[in-house]
């Protein structure tokens, strides 16, 4: 499976992944209220170092990153290196307009760190 059809299945995949909010997730799982209802109202890991303490804020980076890191992985098996950013850009624009929330999600760092940290590291050798 090659050519535009993998890139837009990929776009969309990558798109309903960014879509998966993980702080609030952690949220909901421990009973406390919606990040995005106190201090900066985003649900990144920043707010929710702020509301809930260190340990939460990197679990929720290291998940964000985690999921980009996977998509980029998937993506850099499946496509030529030339539509690999749309598939970035899918999630990231899932993170900041995630189907789930409203179309009220993130800032994308997370995400953006995590999908262009794993193709980086090859040409830092």
């Amino acid at each position: 499976m090659t050519g535009l059809p993998t890139l837009f299945f990929l776009f969309a995949f990558a798109y309903v992944a960014g879509s998966v909010n993980f702080s609030i997730l952690a949220f909901r799982l421990t009973g406390r209220e919606d990040p995005r209802g106190h201090g900066s109202g985003n649900p990144g890991a920043t707010n929710v170092y702020r509301q809930a303490g260190i340990g939460w804020a990197v679990a929720v980076l290291l998940s964000d990153m985690g999921r980009a890191v996977a998509v980029a992985l998937v993506a850099n098996t499946l496509l030529p290196f030339w539509q690999v950013p749309w598939v970035g850009l899918g999630l990231i624009l899932g993170n900041r307009f995630t189907c789930f929330h409203g179309f009220k999600g993130g800032k994308g760092v997370a995400n953006y760190l995590g999908f262009t940290w794993w193709p980086s590291l090859p040409a830092g050798r």
